[in-house]
């Protein structure tokens, strides 16, 4: 905490002060006005906004701080020495929503300001073991844990990567469908395993030819994020957003994912267009032409579709859970 609170953003919860009462110690935050996932509950129908445009500047905006933030965590430096950081823990819950708070910026300060809180597993490493933390020291939380984890792989920077890829997958979902949308998700990739409900966003298959178990992006999350895409009230705002999240976050091969700093730097981008070309962002010019906006033009990426159900998810899982 000592190391994040000499931090100048907003978009982190602020270590207030400590005190021990009783040989127990104590720390004191900001109150915050709820959780990313309460603002989603609490607004339920994010489409009934009068200014749609406003809500998904904020929206993005928001997700390029939090981002932002991450990547402070992941290039830490202390007197001159660089720490490689890792949250631990990213998921909606541990996003603090306060509603009071300005960002600096007029246009997207209309909902409040975001910030990354619970850093009860953020840890720090220096260059030689960055990159070779034990799987199993690992306690995040299951839903939003990247598939190496699950693969007893090294784990790095990376796994955050794929957790607020998940994060940000849910928020797209919020502004299309509402708070029923993110219901409806996670009821769509849920699968039983032993009668445990597993909501996890990848799916292990068993073994490959070279003897190695392997991860791919769970099928019913590909269908969702295509029907995402091809939803009516989806912009090429949403569906570039979309290509950032599938194609270079929620990539099972964490060497592949995108780095924190390359994360806002794409946001950055979306922002930029947002507020410089209204046909990118409003339903009023959908049908703009966005480059690159569907990723499903692309042949090498058309071929990660899949046509599997949810069947197909359980069988994966039980043949995971069996080896």
């Amino acid at each position: 905490m000592k190391a994040l609170n000499s931090s100048t953003s907003s978009h982190f919860v602020k270590l207030l002060a400590t005190y021990k009462f009783k040989e127990h110690y104590y720390f004191i935050f900001p109150w915050a006005d709820g959780t990313l996932r309460s603002l989603w509950h609490r607004v339920r129908e994010p489409r009934l906004i009068p200014d749609q445009e406003k809500n998904f500047l904020w929206v993005v905006k928001q997700c390029k701080d939090i981002a932002n933030a991450l990547h402070a965590i992941h290039e830490y430096e202390e007197d001159g020495i660089k720490q490689y950081g890792r949250h631990g823990d990213i998921k909606p819950q541990n996003i603090l929503w306060f509603n009071g708070e300005e960002s600096g910026d007029p246009v997207t300060t209309s909902n409040g300001v975001l910030a990354i809180a619970d850093f009860g597993l953020t840890r720090f490493h220096k260059e030689d073991s960055r990159s070779n933390v034990d799987p199993a020291s690992i306690a995040g939380s299951p839903t939003y844990r990247p598939p190496e984890c699950d693969l007893r792989l090294p784990v790095s920077r990376a796994y955050d990567i794929w957790s607020l890829g998940c994060v940000y997958l849910e928020f797209i979902t919020w502004l299309i469908h509402g708070w029923q949308g993110v219901e409806n998700f996670e009821r769509a990739r849920s699968v039983d395993i032993g009668g445990t409900r597993d909501f996890k966003f990848f799916t292990i298959l068993g073994y490959t030819p070279r003897n190695r178990r392997a991860a791919v992006l769970r099928p019913s999350v590909t269908r969702w994020i295509e029907q995402l895409r091809e939803n009516s009230s989806s912009t090429s705002y949403i569906k570039d957003f979309l290509t950032l999240v599938q194609y270079s976050m929620l990539v099972p091969d964490p060497k592949r994912r995108m780095r924190a700093k390359d994360v806002v730097a794409e946001l950055s981008k979306i922002l930029e267009r947002s507020q410089s070309d209204a046909g990118y962002i409003s339903l009023r010019g959908h049908g703009h032409n966005s480059k690159n906006s569907d990723p499903t033009d692309d042949p090498r990426k058309r071929r990660l579709r899949t046509a599997q159900g949810r069947d197909q998810d359980c069988k994966d899982q039980r043949q995971d859970r069996s080896m």
